[in-house]
């Protein structure tokens, strides 16, 4: 059986997002690029969308990410379909 991680697609490759971190640190307008290895664990890769210096998080400590122009995603972006139980 093939599985796949809880967190492949949280993220999408080109999105712009706000992100922060558990300390209190906050990157607003970073475009996600992938995961990158660093030392033997993946780490999440943006780069800044106004002077594209590279911002590289530690997914452990990364606290929330807001979809750009404070859009949250919605149940059809994960492919979830909720099902209404009809009233007899």
């Amino acid at each position: 059986m093939n599985y796949e991680p809880y967190d492949s697609q949280l993220f999408g490759e080109g999105v712009e997002y706000n992100v922060g971190t558990n300390d209190g640190n906050m990157f607003n307008r970073v475009i996600y690029l992938g995961k990158q290895m660093h030392n033997g664990k993946p780490m999440l890769k943006f780069v800044m969308f106004d002077d594209k210096r590279e911002v590289i998080i530690n997914p452990s400590y990364m606290s929330w990410a807001i979809e750009g122009e404070g859009q949250f995603p919605e149940p059809e972006d994960f492919e979830t379909k909720t099902t209404k139980k009809e009233k007899p």
